[in-house]
């Protein structure tokens, strides 16, 4: 019965170890994955305001990572969130490009920052002020 049981959990282990999305060589993700390199800004891309920041891969591999912006209104108030992907190569740059749709007029706090698709921060966050006219 020990044996059969021992045997159970050994098979499950080595499931589970098949199918983890972490190996030996995969790095740690935090905050220093992802570092901002210049000032992001808003600029009017086509139809629409556009946040664009350029972001350097620390990692050893290429890594995708969810650039996010929120805005802030003067009283704090989250007025928008837009999310972009980037996906640079190991010691890379890729600029981020978050579209902007339907925010009125006026001066907004805009934080960027990097994620992982599972919720991990991967960069440290990025405030700039942006004065939509």
């Amino acid at each position: 019965m020990h044996r059969t049981a021992a045997l159970a959990i050994s098979a499950a282990f080595l499931v589970f170890a098949a199918f983890s999305p972490v190996s030996a060589g995969t790095p740690i993700l935090n905050t220093s994955s992802f570092t901002v390199l210049g000032t992001p800004s808003v600029a009017n891309i086509g139809c629409c305001p556009t946040g664009q920041s350029v972001w350097k891969d620390n990692l050893n591999v290429t890594a995708l990572g969810l650039v996010i912006l929120v805005l802030h209104a003067s009283n704090g108030q989250t007025m928008y969130v837009t999310a972009a992907t980037i996906n640079p190569a190991a010691g890379g740059n890729a600029t981020a490009y978050d579209a902007i749709f339907g925010v009125p007029s006026g001066t907004y706090s805009a934080t960027w920052f990097v994620m992982a698709s599972s919720g991990v921060a991967m960069s440290t966050a990025t405030t700039e002020t942006i004065t939509f006219v």
